[in-house]
């Protein structure tokens, strides 16, 4: 888990630097929360929100996303998702 939460994305940096520390509308967004036996991309607890932003490395894990997302769903969160495409 830990090579995940070193992996960064340019739009997970970027994201996080516009969202961080609740400068953003004031919202507070945790990054890489562990969820279950998962790790997202940014997490409002507040608003039940996960925010996932997929690069390359999701090419292939349809499945795996779809029933990852499923679990998040079954929490009552809701999953916003964003393709980097960098």
């Amino acid at each position: 888990m830990k090579e995940k939460r070193k992996a960064d994305i340019l739009g997970e940096v970027l994201f996080w630097k516009k969202v961080r520390a609740g400068t953003f509308h004031r919202i507070d967004f945790d990054r890489q929360r562990i969820i279950g036996n998962y790790i997202v991309d940014f997490y409002v607890k507040t608003l039940g929100l996960v925010v996932e932003i997929d690069g390359t490395s999701h090419d292939d894990k349809a499945v795996y996303d779809g029933i990852r997302q499923q679990y998040l769903e079954s929490l009552g969160l809701v999953v916003f998702r964003i393709m980097d495409l960098m």
